[in-house]
């Protein structure tokens, strides 16, 4: 089953562009599309005509704009910039579950050439380098 948006892009010669994915891909979590979805319509304004909205300028609210593709990018370095290795807990009384490690994910300087169209190019060759279908 796919779900199905429209990204609008304001200022292009392409005004929408339909947007597919599908919901059996997943790297984790088989219900991340759920979870993104509850949590991408929880995001500014319900009414809005585009996909992304601005973050604000404290990374906690959104303004009534969508993101431009330097936005999105810089988005992009912050996010690599501050992830974190995972850690795994096992705690009998509340399962397994997983949480932020000390430990910066990349090394200083990768992010910094990652671009908004990273997503779209580097991340499945990642997945196909691992073996993924």
């Amino acid at each position: 089953m796919l779900k199905k948006w429209i990204i609008a892009c304001p200022g292009r010669r392409v005004r929408e562009l339909p947007l597919f994915v599908p919901r059996a891909f997943y790297a984790l979590a088989p219900s991340w599309m759920d979870v993104g979805f509850e949590l991408w319509a929880k995001i500014g304004d319900k009414n809005r005509d585009f996909f992304l909205p601005r973050p604000g300028p404290d990374l906690e609210s959104f303004t009534q704009v969508p993101a431009s593709a330097g936005d999105l990018a810089a988005l992009g370095r912050l996010t690599l910039e501050r992830l974190r290795i995972p850690i795994r807990r096992v705690d009998p009384p509340a399962g397994d579950h997983w949480q932020e490690g000390p430990e910066d994910l990349l090394a200083e300087g990768p992010a910094g050439g990652w671009t908004g169209h990273s997503e779209r190019c580097t991340l499945p060759s990642a997945f196909a380098a691992l073996g993924a279908s």
